[in-house]
């Protein structure tokens, strides 16, 4: 069996991005936004970084994924001939330094072929009850809401102006039509997920040291943005437009600089997924303290 090519896996989902953006020259059809964030039936948790978009391009409706033994425990048997997809777990490694501190050098990677619920025979009793069993909850839902985010002591202000968030301030400006309205949350969660940089928070390089306008470290930032909207508004369940409006010299700037950086998609992908689960803890934290009073 030839060995797993992690570079060039990297260069292949890259690639379908590329591609997907072209034809759909939208960042949310691109995603192909499904039911909630992609999630192990085996553990009940949701996919994170690069793993999200893997398994989003792979085009079916169910957020439900397992390996073949999973699935087999679960009670279900994957069809004959289905395609599995495959994706990637990274484990870093650390090492002390001359003062005894632990430090992060590389990543290792290990590889899992995985089948979505579409491509499996198994009764939804059968499912229900390895749920039960396993004690997990595939249509756990979040008790909070976007706006909830503002609510956190430490999160940062919130008035109105054109979208935008500004690091040295640490204000949100958000048009006043827009609170209320579901059509435009996705441009709130932009911005949220910008604020998550700051370097009292996640202390992102392209918030917390923002050298200029149209740098790399920049784009990568705005990459950052786009995809932990996308996966906030995935994860709360709402319908969005597109975070920024797709003009075909926008959707071409993003091809140009994938093309130019294959790793990017994995860097920002994961780093958004750092900010989703941020704001996440901060909209639940608040909804249950809201309930307990």
């Amino acid at each position: 069996m030839p060995k797993f090519n992690i570079k060039q896996y990297q260069e292949e989902i890259t690639n379908k991005v590329i591609e997907s953006l072209k034809t759909t020259k939208s960042w949310s059809a691109t995603f192909c936004m499904m039911s909630g964030l992609p999630k192990s039936m085996s553990t009940g948790k949701n996919y994170r970084g690069i793993n999200v978009w893997i398994l989003a391009l792979a085009g079916y409706n169910s957020n439900l994924w397992g390996t073949f033994k999973s699935w087999k425990a679960a009670g279900g048997q994957v069809n004959k001939g289905e395609k599995s997809t495959k994706i990637i777990f990274y484990k870093p490694i650390f090492k002390k330094d001359d003062q005894g501190e632990e430090q992060l050098v590389s990543f290792t990677h290990r590889v899992f072929s995985v089948f979505n619920r579409e491509q499996v025979n198994i009764s939804d009793e059968d499912l229900k009850k390895y749920e039960e069993e396993k004690n997990l909850d595939y249509s756990a839902k979040p008790t909070g809401k976007l706006m909830d985010y503002f609510n956190d002591v430490d999160s940062p202000s919130l008035t109105v102006g054109a979208p935008s968030y500004n690091p040295r301030t640490d204000v949100i400006k958000l048009p006043s039509g827009f609170l209320n309205e579901e059509s435009a949350i996705s441009v709130a969660a932009h911005e949220i997920i910008h604020s998550t940089g700051a370097k009292n928070r996640l202390n992102r390089d392209g918030v917390a040291k923002f050298d200029r306008f149209g740098s790399h470290q920049y784009s990568k930032e705005e990459l950052i943005a786009e995809l932990g909207a996308m996966f906030l508004c995935s994860e709360l369940g709402v319908q969005t437009q597109a975070t920024v409006e797709n003009s075909e010299a926008y959707i071409q700037s993003w091809v140009k600089q994938l093309s130019d950086h294959p790793q990017m998609i994995f860097n920002a992908a994961a780093q958004a997924s750092k900010a989703t689960d941020y704001v996440m803890n901060i909209i639940n934290k608040d909804n249950k303290e809201q309930i307990a009073a």
